[in-house]
């Protein structure tokens, strides 16, 4: 059932909630409707993507999870390939204040980190990360630093590592490691793979080393929540304190 409402609705249309709003459609000379010729607009409750056939263009709102879908079909067709346009994707997100400190232990242990939505990624989405840590105290002579970058549908540390800076004995406070980790998403769904590098820096006794690395293959599974999780790890429990100081993601 549909009705145009004069009253204190303005004048909108309203529509069944498991109704669809057609964009384009074919009518007789009568003026009756034949076919359905344009993208849709519907309600759904999770992911439209692989079943629900609409043409290209058809927007699906999903009132369950708070998702908005696009169909990417080509040539006024029907099919069933859906992404996801998220306010995840859209807007960036970036940490104002430092992060968890990491001192006086063995165990390695999480500075920031980001979640990335569920269905957010699709076939080319790109993760940008950019980074920075600082010592804020070298406690002990040969106590050494391993950096590591995890990103995965586990909790944090456990998830498969894309970055570990190696250990590195920090001289003094003030010593810093940065960089920026690039991923591109090359295939989506439960057994979902990325590639990308790190271009990373290190201050230390006044050298400034740049390096990349390859980041090769790595699982991703984008049908769930994934953290991308930045993490320090002490090689003795002493005074040695590290904090993450810059964590800013953008997934496009």
């Amino acid at each position: 059932m549909s009705v145009i409402s004069t009253g204190s609705s303005n004048g909108l249309f309203v529509k069944d909630l498991d109704d669809v709003l057609g964009i384009g459609a074919q009518i007789n000379s009568a003026g009756a409707f034949v076919a359905s010729q344009g993208p849709i607009i519907r309600r759904v409750t999770g992911n439209p993507n692989g079943f629900v056939s609409d043409r290209g263009g058809s927007l699906a709102l999903d009132v369950a999870n708070g998702t908005f879908y696009i169909n990417t079909t080509t040539g006024n067709a029907l099919g069933t390939s859906w992404s996801v346009v998220s306010r995840t994707v859209a807007a960036p997100s970036v940490a104002t204040g430092d992060g968890f400190p990491v001192s006086n232990s063995v165990a390695e242990g999480g500075s920031y980190d980001y979640t990335i939505q569920a269905n957010t990624l699709r076939v080319g989405s790109t993760i940008t990360l950019q980074w920075q840590a600082r010592v804020t105290n070298a406690g002990g002579a040969g106590t050494n630093l391993t950096t590591r970058i995890h990103l995965g549908s586990g909790v944090p540390p456990v998830n498969p590592t894309i970055f570990s800076s190696g250990p590195t004995d920090p001289t003094a406070p003030g010593w810093f490691i940065g960089g920026t980790t690039y991923l591109v998403v090359r295939s989506i769904g439960a057994g979902g793979t990325c590639i990308g590098y790190n271009d990373v820096a290190g201050l230390n006794t006044g050298v400034v080393p740049v390096s990349r690395t390859i980041i090769g293959s790595t699982a991703i599974n984008t049908t769930v929540a994934n953290s991308l999780t930045l993490t320090f790890q002490w090689s003795a429990a002493d005074a040695s304190s590290v904090v993450g100081e810059i964590y800013s993601v953008t997934v496009s």
